[in-house]
């Protein structure tokens, strides 16, 4: 599989090498060889000769500055989608194939032109940030893709979109749909990077590109890989144990055991103790009774719910079920209270069991905060409790 990146040394602002990775790392696993080309500004390159080509995001100045170079690739680039070479183009890149895109300082850059979409800017400098899920439908796969966008430029007159908006944002404000596929070309603004965190997509790339040497070559063709996510024989003895190695604690408490009572002897100079759950009344306030986030400073303990737990790094899934998130961070220390029952092995099993529904917030969190600088001086607790404790129940 041949694959060329276009601009790779200025559209590289949202970590594209990995999707490169991605489609190399699952190539070669499945003994397809795999080769990547880069075409730079200048570069002589007959586009058609590859199987796939990707362009990803960059700032408005250095899109500006390709702009001469992509226009006169035009003919190149017709020939190759139409010699069935396949095209992935993220955030600026899908911009650029459609009629034209408006800057932050209102320039109006022309684009390829070969679909009628084009790109507005956000009024008043806003932007769509934020985590974003969609439902696909790629050619009879259905699949669900995740991602993070941040882009001003809003994409308008999309006919073909990727996929129907479930969080977030999308093509524009308020859009309900996302990114662009026709079975040629598939643009979005996912970033995160895309492939990483949508293996099902990645291996959709691939099957697309080797369509072109191998037009009767199927998605289901592809040879399964093997799930090398790590497991344990015990899932509840590797999270206590990865809990004191990221600097917290995790404790076991036992049926007979008062939850309330062990918290009161485990933190005996916790003065202020917020919690909103019913079953904590050794809590000396409800952090849902407080309008004002900074009134949480302060806060000596916070005793919260987790929702998941995970093996391989100690790290617990939290929905926020309270008013104000801060509580999370803002306390000098934290206990949360898991299930040992909802403990999974791995990230991949604690993503796919996480609810995409609105509850408005969710984090992981493993152990204390901890920050290094350049100099490599540790600081516990400047972004976060600078203590943690899981209890097991």
């Amino acid at each position: 599989m041949k694959v060329v990146w276009m601009y790779h040394d200025i559209m590289d602002l949202y970590g594209d090498k990995g999707n490169m990775m991605v489609l190399k790392k699952r190539c070669l696993d499945r003994g397809i060889p795999f080769e990547l080309d880069t075409c730079g500004i200048g570069e002589e390159k007959d586009l058609s000769e590859y199987d796939l080509i990707f362009l990803g995001g960059g700032a408005d100045k250095e899109q500006i500055s390709l702009i001469p170079d992509l226009l006169s690739r035009k003919e190149n680039i017709t020939k190759a989608i139409d010699e069935k070479t396949f095209v992935l183009l993220i955030c600026g890149g899908y911009q650029l194939f459609g009629q034209y895109y408006i800057a932050a300082n209102n320039e109006k850059i022309s684009g390829l032109q070969f679909y009628d979409y084009y790109t507005d800017t956000g009024k008043a400098g806003s932007r769509c940030i934020g985590n974003v899920v969609i439902d696909a439908n790629l050619d009879g796969l259905k699949t669900r893709i995740v991602g993070f966008e941040n882009h001003g430029g809003q994409t308008l007159n999309v006919t073909h979109p990727l996929g129907k908006v479930v969080k977030g944002c999308g093509n524009s404000f308020n859009a309900g749909y996302e990114g662009f596929y026709d079975g040629k070309i598939l643009g979005t603004y996912l970033h995160g990077p895309l492939l990483p965190k949508n293996p099902e997509v990645a291996d959709f790339v691939i099957s697309k590109a080797l369509q072109k040497r191998n037009p009767d070559f199927k998605y289901s063709d592809l040879k399964p890989l093997e799930d090398m996510a790590l497991t344990y024989p015990s899932k509840v003895e590797q999270f206590y144990f990865v809990m004191k190695q990221v600097g917290g604690e995790a404790i076991f408490l036992e049926k007979e055991e008062n939850v309330n009572d062990f918290i009161k002897k485990a933190y005996p100079g916790a003065k202020r103790i917020a919690s909103n759950l019913k079953s904590i009344t050794c809590a000396t306030f409800n952090p849902d009774d407080l309008e004002d986030p900074a009134e949480l400073n302060g806060t000596d303990l916070a005793v919260i719910d987790g929702k998941i737990g995970v093996a391989e790094n100690g790290a617990v899934w939290i929905e926020q079920d309270v008013k104000q998130r801060a509580i999370y961070f803002i306390a000098e220390k934290l206990v949360i209270l898991l299930d040992k029952n909802k403990i999974v092995n791995n990230m991949h099993e604690a993503y796919k069991l996480i609810d995409t529904g609105e509850y408005g917030f969710g984090t992981f969190i493993s152990g204390p905060s901890k920050t290094a600088d350049i100099e490599q001086a540790l600081v516990m607790g400047a972004h976060g409790a600078r203590d943690v404790m899981v209890v097991l129940i």
